[in-house]
């Protein structure tokens, strides 16, 4: 088995995250809906459950927003911008220290299929995230809307949750707040969604 054979075998069996959530030293942060707080470039964090939204502040102001919904690693140093989370909902996340978890990993001789995990993970999320702001328009926040629908299975499936407002789909947009509620009344109009009690609904 060549390395490539053997890093679809350690991601689609999903080794690398039970090894890791249940070999390596981590410490477990509960956060609060509505807590924010900056992450350390000298830690690794996995979501365990819960839902954020993900900040990196970049230079002249700018940012972009990232929402997480499912299990799985976020990264503070992959720029050197300042990132931040906010927790829509009650959130649990495993801590590790990045020195400590990369020496583990390297005597039990997988640090490179972790580190080329990790490379992958930053790369399909800068695309996902380019393809929502390239185009911020209908058709992106319907994106946005179907992803999130897909992604919480306890939740009713028409009605989104009550995070999901205009703001937040301008923050993931990087558009104006106007362009977000004009876009929403554009699909509204097409009866693709409805506003009911100040909740979107899929129809």
């Amino acid at each position: 088995m060549n390395f490539f054979e053997f890093q679809y075998y350690f991601e689609e069996n999903s080794i690398m995250f039970d090894l890791v959530r249940t070999k390596m030293p981590s410490n477990l942060v509960s956060l609060k809906k509505n807590e924010k707080c900056i992450l350390s470039d000298e830690h690794l964090y996995f979501i365990e459950k819960g839902v954020l939204l993900l900040k990196q502040n970049f230079y002249k102001g700018k940012a972009r927003h990232t929402l997480l919904l499912e299990p799985g690693f976020i990264q503070s140093k992959t720029t050197s911008s300042i990132v931040s989370i906010h927790s829509l909902e009650n959130t649990e996340l495993l801590v590790f220290n990045i020195v400590d978890l990369f020496d583990q990993l390297e005597k039990e001789m997988i640090l490179s299929n972790f580190v080329w995990y990790l490379a992958k993970q930053i790369n399909l999320e800068f695309q996902n995230t380019y393809k929502i702001i390239k185009s911020a328009n209908k058709k992106s926040i319907l994106s946005i809307l179907s992803y999130i629908k897909a992604s919480i299975p306890e939740a009713d499936e028409k009605i989104m949750p009550s995070w999901v407002n205009v703001k937040l789909l301008s923050l993931l947009c990087s558009c104006s707040v106007a362009s977000a509620k004009s876009n929403l009344k554009a699909l509204e109009d097409e009866n693709i969604i409805q506003m009911k009690d100040g909740h979107i609904v899929m129809s």
